[in-house]
């Protein structure tokens, strides 16, 4: 009779345990890792994909969806995340996923403007997302387009685009421009 050899590898990991280790491979920046813990089983969580929106890596992020975690969890949290860090390929990525670039309001378009992503704001408009609200100022106020803190080139962005929902000329907030 033979005996069993023990697996070299010793037991397998809990699955919080993996999936603690995948949270703190992506706010540290081990991206690999990360993708070798997804393909070892770890269950991603929206703050997984949140964080990896923030980071801009596309590869990651489609493998968080991939394994079931919804782009639309939290009004689209991710790919407004994302438009706030200026990540172009991580905003479109998500989109292309499913992600709604209309989320809370088009928070999306708002957090790439006050963050001055010109690519951004360019592309979610063209993608069909509207200015109909206020731009957030970094001190937690609101500043329409044609508020000094606006960059030019923001500004020019905007009036490129003046037919979504807010004249950058004008400093009266524009009523919301009625969906067909």
């Amino acid at each position: 009779m033979s005996q069993a050899q023990p697996d070299d590898r010793g037991p397998p990991l809990p699955p919080k345990f993996l999936q603690d280790l995948l949270t703190a491979a992506i706010l540290d920046g081990n991206i690999n890792t990360a993708k070798t813990l997804l393909n070892h089983g770890a269950e991603p969580t929206h703050f997984d994909l949140c964080n990896a929106a923030v980071r801009g890596d596309r590869q990651l992020v489609e493998q968080i969806v991939y394994k079931g975690v919804d782009p639309n969890d939290l009004d689209s949290y991710a790919v407004r995340a994302a438009a706030r860090a200026g990540n172009l390929d991580t905003v479109e990525t998500l989109r292309d996923l499913g992600a709604d670039i209309h989320g809370n309001n088009e928070e999306a378009v708002r957090n790439a403007a006050r963050g001055d992503h010109h690519e951004v704001v360019r592309f979610l408009l063209n993608a069909g997302a509207r200015l109909d609200h206020p731009i957030p100022s970094p001190t937690g106020g609101e500043r329409g387009p044609s508020h000094e803190g606006l960059s030019r080139e923001m500004a020019e962005v905007l009036r490129s685009f003046g037919d979504r929902g807010w004249d950058p000329r004008s400093s009266r907030p524009q009523p919301p421009v009625r969906r067909l």
